[in-house]
């Protein structure tokens, strides 16, 4: 892990994946399965749920957003660059919210089991060795509440550069995000993962085709509820 933790530095230092807003599907988890605001102080709630923890935050876009819905959000990063930028750029703004930053791998979450409400992982654990990514959703099962939900977003083959039932492996050869893993998934691989730990309550698949450059991304976006037995 160090060594990919010095990749994913490296990656922070070039900027590459500084990304100061929220992800649309996670707006889309937040306001369908938890609750939806409707005014300047107002909200529906569909689960009552409090605390928060953003998988891999990076420098904190998805943290804003949760932060500014109520939440009591921490996050944690492989990368110490992203969380340094990311703590600075909350002690002008959210000092609360900067002392709950921590650098950490998903392969040994620093919280006692159950901590929280539900989970976020956008782009995350597809980026990993698959040994590690097997213990971030183990982890993730560990620190979740009963009944406590995981938004999970995963790449999957685009079935053009790998046949569309790949799954496995890559390493990342492109300057951006270089000598990094992607992990691609298919339904076999995710059902593997979640096994009996989580049951899937809503799973699409979006296709975004990029016509210029020639190619085709495709991802998975999942929300899974922890089954306690």
């Amino acid at each position: 892990m160090d060594k990919f933790k010095e990749r994913w530095d490296e990656s922070y230092t070039n900027a590459d994946n500084f990304i100061f807003y929220p992800d649309y599907n996670v707006i889309w988890f937040v306001t369908k399965f938890i609750k939806r605001r409707i005014g300047l102080d107002e909200y529906n709630y569909i689960k009552h749920f409090n605390t928060a923890l953003d998988l891999g935050c990076g420098i904190g876009a998805n943290l804003k957003f949760l932060d500014e819905y109520g939440f009591d959000v921490y996050g944690i990063d492989l990368s110490e660059i992203a969380i340094d930028f990311a703590k600075k750029q909350f002690n002008y703004e959210r000092v609360n919210l900067s002392q709950k930053l921590l650098q950490a791998s998903v392969e040994s979450l620093p919280f006692e089991n159950e901590k929280f409400d539900f989970v976020i992982s956008n782009g995350v654990l597809d980026s990993m060795p698959l040994e590690t990514a097997q213990k971030g959703f183990a982890e993730t099962y560990r620190v979740l509440r009963d009944g406590g939900l995981f938004y999970v977003s995963l790449i999957c083959a685009d079935g053009v550069t790998y046949p569309p039932e790949f799954s496995g492996e890559v390493l990342i050869k492109d300057d951006h995000e270089k000598g990094t893993i992607q992990l691609y998934y298919n339904w076999t691989l995710i059902n593997e993962m979640i096994e009996d730990k989580f049951k899937v309550l809503e799973c699409k698949l979006t296709t975004e085709k990029w016509y210029v450059r020639r190619s085709i991304n495709k991802r998975y976006s999942l929300v899974l509820k922890k089954i306690n037995f």
